[in-house]
Parts: C-alpha cells; sequence; structure tokens
C-alpha cells in the first residue's frame, strides 16, 4: 500500500538524509491555494500517500506526524505535546502554486520542500513550535570482537563510488556505499529510537541484513518448527553483519509542539 510504502522505505530514505532545519539555503515558491480536510474517518482503508507534481502538493489520508517528519526531518517518535485530536486523525491537503511558479515547482529541492510543508503547517494547523532535548533511551550500534561480516565498497576504475543505494523496509536493510552513521539512522525508524554509531567505522560499506519484524503475523506463530525464518532484527544484525545493539540512554533532539489548532472545514 503506498502510505506502508512511503513510510516504510521512500519515507524512510527522506528522513535518512534529513536532519534537524538549518537555515534554507534558497527561497521556495508560495502556495497560492491550501485546501485541508480531515479525512473520512469511517473510511477503515490504509491507502494514502504524497504527491509532488505540476502546480500541486497533495496529501491523501496521511497522519500529521508524517507531515510533519517531511517538513521537519524529525522522527516521528521524537515529537512532542501532540494534541489527542491530531494523534488520532489522519488528513487531506491540496495546494497550489500559481503558474508563473512551474519551472520552480519541477527543480524543487528537498528542502524547499520541506519549507512549503512547514508553510502549510503553520498557516492551517496554526502550528506553534520549538526545538528541545531530552534524555531517552536510545541503542548504540557496535561492532562485536570477531569484527564486521561486510566489506567495504568496491572501488571502480580506480576512482571511489559515489552515493549509493539504500533501502530499510521492514525486515530488510540493503545499503550500497552507505557510512556507519547513515546506517545508524536508516536502522532508527526501524526500532523507534534513536540508533547512534559508535562502530568507528569510517568507509563506505555494502550491507544487507534481512530479519522478521516484531509485528509480523507469521512472528512467534510456528512455535520454533520453521528453522528458515529470519531471526528478529538484533540477532540478525549480529548474525549476518557482525554489529551489536545495545540498550543505552542520551539526549536527543525533539520537536516540541507549543500550540496547535484544528483547521476550519473547508
Amino acid at each position: 500500500m503506498l502510505l506502508k510504502t512511503a513510510l516504510r522505505s521512500v519515507g524512510v530514505l527522506l528522513l535518512m538524509l534529513a536532519t534537524w532545519p538549518a537555515a534554507w539555503s534558497q527561497s521556495a515558491p508560495q502556495f497560492d491555494a491550501i485546501v485541508v480536510r480531515q479525512h473520512d474517518p469511517h473510511d477503515v482503508s490504509q491507502d494514502g500517500g504524497i504527491h509532488w507534481g505540476g502546480l500541486a502538493f497533495e496529501a491523501n489520508n496521511v497522519p500529521l506526524t508524517f507531515l510533519m517528519t517531511q517538513a521537519f526531518g524529525v522522527k516521528k517518535w521524537l515529537i512532542d505535546g501532540l494534541p489527542a485530536w491530531a494523534a488520532k486523525s489522519t488528513w487531506d491537503v491540496n495546494a497550489k502554486v500559481a503558474a508563473s511558479d512551474l519551472k520552480l515547482m519541477q527543480s524543487l529541492t528537498r528542502e524547499q520542500r520541506s519549507q512549503m510543508l512547514q508553510t502549510v503547517l503553520t498557516e492551517q494547523f496554526r502550528l506553534r513550535y520549538h526545538f528541545g532535548e531530552k534524555l531517552q533511551p536510545v541503542y548504540e550500534l557496535s561492532v562485536l570482537p570477531a569484527g564486521p561480516k561486510f566489506k567495504a565498497s568496491a572501488n571502480i576504475d580506480g576512482t571511489k563510488r559515489g552515493f549509493g543505494g539504500w533501502t530499510f523496509a521492514a525486515g530488510l536493510a540493503q545499503c550500497e556505499r552507505i557510512t556507519m552513521a547513515q546506517f545508524a539512522n536508516g536502522l532508527s525508524p526501524l526500532v523507534e529510537r534513536v540508533v547512534m554509531d559508535k562502530t568507528g567505522l569510517t568507509g563506505a560499506y555494502d550491507i544487507e541484513v534481512r530479519w522478521t519484524p516484531e509485528n509480523s503475523a507469521n512472528a512467534g506463530n510456528d512455535n520454533g518448527l520453521d528453522a528458515t525464518a529470519a531471526p528478529g532484527i538484533v540477532t540478525a544484525l549480529r548474525e549476518q553483519a557482525g554489529l551489536r545493539l545495545t540498550s543505552a540512554k542520551a539526549m536527543v533532539p525533539l520537536l516540541v509542539i507549543d500550540a496547535m489548532e484544528q483547521p476550519e472545514q473547508q
């Protein structure tokens, strides 16, 4: 389903690349018209997602936390103070720019898209916020004494490879030319904790790890009879990659909601 795909793979990749907001290097086009509606609460479909195209941004059946992750580069469990109504509902958004901004829309950077989504949230939901820190449980990613079970990325024609291809989804991490800091960040949404890179590895690597997600319908239901079933993520990282996840606590950045209002239905 589109929403699950967005949250588990494409959204994960966007979150990996996003960090806490800095000063935007370029001005984004302004939305000329924005229509926001609460998605039909009687619709039990899980279909939904976001789309940038032409002169418009569209969102269908998406939680506000998902819009916030895209707007601020913050993981959803690091949003503090979300009102109960915002946590329970999903929303449809249709926002358009003027025709004169077509070329700008066709060449939007990730930072510009984030800035435009911030505008939707601050104008339509009267969002007021600040950034803070909080001591929270985290995971530390380290290398087992026997060493890693993956290799450094190869060179092509004697030159270093550039940006690689990464997939982080439920049950799968498949990465080419990824740093360990990026790998740790990609794991974070899958374990819903900040993962801190403590490996000491400084290169770029090719890594593939497969596991059975904890919420899988098949997890733990075979009474140990399926010897081919993938292990949990902690065991999989240890056995397949030579990596260890250790529980710890650390100060982590939060997006703190100071105020937020439901928009008037249009």
